[in-house]
């Protein structure tokens, strides 16, 4: 009897320990959430990385699309990483890491193309007037019949879907390169202040209807900035 006993409390704490990892927000089978950089001690800043790395600079990680060649942002969770591959030219598939001049998003074919998003995270905790800064470029000057574009997301936490910042899209050119746009101090909504964790993605997608090739989309010179003394924000 008390075999049985025994055996069944084992059972049941095996089972609740599952029920807790399933349960959790912070588990995920898939996806993998960078830590979070603290904004108290200083801004954020991404200005170049090893080009033979083939893992994602700290507080950073690569995450795949729901699909192959999105035609839209969406805003749903990501589901699995994006592989990081080294030190290659502007006709390589994937997240490409260019060094000293960042990263790049290219999508060559219509399978095995869930390209991509970039993530940054950050911990608002205690600050406020949080904005973001980045470099896109088009790294193509060949005839393209397909727009390309690469937009801002954010999400509070490490689940649930994003909500995309407005003014925030860079798109690619059809008939000559693009010229390369800052996007400068880039307010986030007040709901990202003070938050332990801040996730900032990048999401890379094709404009609907359009055939022909896709041009890459280069990422570089990110920078998060906030400043202290965060207090509630008062409405009308």
């Amino acid at each position: 009897m008390r075999k049985t006993v025994c055996l069944h409390r084992k059972f049941t704490t095996f089972f609740c320990v599952l029920f807790c990892l399933f349960t959790s927000s912070n588990f995920s089978w898939g996806q993998t959430n960078p830590a979070a950089f603290a904004l108290s001690g200083g801004n954020f800043s991404f200005t170049s990385q090893t080009a033979t790395n083939t893992t994602y600079p700290t507080n950073m990680q690569g995450w795949s699309t729901s699909g192959n060649n999105i035609a839209v942002a969406e805003t749903a969770a990501p589901g699995i990483d994006q592989a990081l591959v080294p030190n290659v030219n502007s006709s390589t598939s994937g997240i490409s890491n260019l060094g000293t001049n960042g990263f790049q998003f290219l999508a060559v074919s219509t399978t095995n193309s869930l390209v991509g998003s970039i993530c940054v995270a950050v911990n608002t905790t205690g600050r406020q007037d949080v904005k973001a800064t980045w470099t896109a470029s088009d790294e193509s000057a060949t005839t393209s019949l397909r727009v390309m574009a690469l937009t801002l997301q954010y999400r509070i936490g490490t689940s649930g879907t994003f909500t995309t910042v407005a003014n925030s899209t860079y798109t690619s050119a059809t008939s000559a390169k693009q010229a390369a746009q800052t996007f400068t101090n880039i307010a986030l909504p007040v709901e990202c202040w003070n938050q332990a964790v801040v996730q900032l993605r990048w999401i890379y997608y094709e404009t609907p209807s359009q055939s022909g090739s896709r041009d890459p989309i280069r990422l570089d010179e990110i920078t998060v900035s906030s400043s202290s003394g965060f207090s509630c924000p008062t409405f009308a």
